[in-house]
């Protein structure tokens, strides 16, 4: 997705397993040791994870050593705290997975998490990732730039033709064979698990988010308050109420949904109408999703990060400073959620 004019990408979770990837350029880290720069020629071949997975001898990873645990000002354990050891660069885009190892990605590389070691897993050619989604482990999409998509399994990546050259900017799914991903100038495309083919869009906005609660109830969210539906025949556009970006969206069940966009947007669909809902700030929000219909989280400018806990939301603390934004929100199955952005890596544990 593209947020203010800047290309940053989209973070999910299944289970416990999360995907990054990430834009370039170096930001501040904070982590209470330094991260030194993950090298560019570490990392296997045609997408394969290097022969180094543990062990803080391997240069081409970054420092080992776990952050301390973060206090708030009364000296009590902090919830967030910053994920160690991320290599360097504007991290923005934090993906889905399934099990126990997470991703991270830079650029046209992804990491994979093992026992506190990030080993690089190299993209089938050069492109840079908006967003990653996975039906399992070894059932992994990656969209982006110029209509770019990779697809994860047991033999690694490889790369799909989308027949599009604009940006993909979200990808989302139900199983291996029905996975879809906008883009671009209101590009919807749909996989059937052999083939991505494009599907009829009702108007050209470009689209930033998409996510649902089955085949038959797909919601898609973008520019100027697009927001549209997949009912399993056909896609509809419905009247957001705002004329404002919409760079989110989560379904917790096809009469529960959840927008987010441009001046602390946050819509709420009732099976009905989508409602604009009390948000206690004005920035920009980027990303929203949950466990739950009564546990929600979104992220957004100046470190903001909002949780929904059935009744009201609140904002919640974090060590990031307010210059620093977050672009992408992820919950994982067992409660912990994950933030990224330009102060990096985030987690809060249950």
């Amino acid at each position: 997705m593209r947020v203010d004019g800047k290309e940053v990408n989209v973070m999910k979770v299944l289970g416990s397993t999360v995907w990054l990837a990430a834009a370039g350029g170096v930001v501040m880290d904070c982590s209470d040791s330094p991260t030194p720069p993950a090298t560019e020629d570490g990392g296997a071949e045609g997408g394969t994870e290097d022969a180094a997975t543990a062990g803080a001898a391997d240069p081409r990873v970054a420092d080992l050593v776990p952050a301390s645990p973060e206090t708030d000002a009364a000296g009590s354990r902090a919830l967030w705290r910053p994920v160690p050891g991320v290599p360097r660069g504007d991290l923005e885009t934090l993906g889905d997975g399934t099990g126990t190892v997470p991703w991270i990605g830079a650029l046209d590389t992804v990491y994979r998490w093992n026992i506190d070691v990030w080993t690089r897993v190299a993209l089938p050619s050069s492109g840079h990732p908006y967003a990653i989604w996975a039906g399992g482990s070894e059932d992994v999409w990656a969209v982006g730039r110029g209509g770019t998509a990779w697809h994860w399994s047991a033999d690694g990546w490889r790369e799909f033709e989308t027949g599009v050259d604009g940006g993909l900017n979200a990808v989302w799914g139900t199983a291996a064979t029905d996975s879809w991903a906008v883009g671009d100038d209101g590009t919807i495309l749909h996989f059937d698990g052999t083939a991505w083919s494009p599907a009829p869009a009702p108007d050209d906005r470009t689209l930033r988010a998409i996510h649902g609660s089955g085949p038959n109830d797909v919601w898609a969210a973008g520019d100027r308050g697009a927001l549209l539906h997949w009912d399993g025949t056909s896609w509809t556009s419905f009247d957001s109420g705002t004329t404002g970006g919409l760079r989110g969206v989560w379904c917790a069940a096809s009469d529960d949904a959840w927008a987010v966009g441009e001046e602390g947007t946050i819509l709420h669909w009732d099976g009905e109408h989508w409602i604009r809902t009390d948000c206690p700030t004005g920035v920009n929000l980027s990303a929203v999703e949950g466990r739950s219909a009564n546990d929600i989280w979104a992220v957004g400018a100046e470190a903001t990060i909002l949780h929904w806990n059935g009744t009201e939301w609140t904002e919640e603390r974090n060590p990031c400073p307010p210059t620093r934004s977050f672009f992408d929100v992820t919950v994982g199955s067992t409660g912990d959620v994950w933030a990224v952005g330009s102060c990096r890596v985030m987690r809060r544990e249950p």
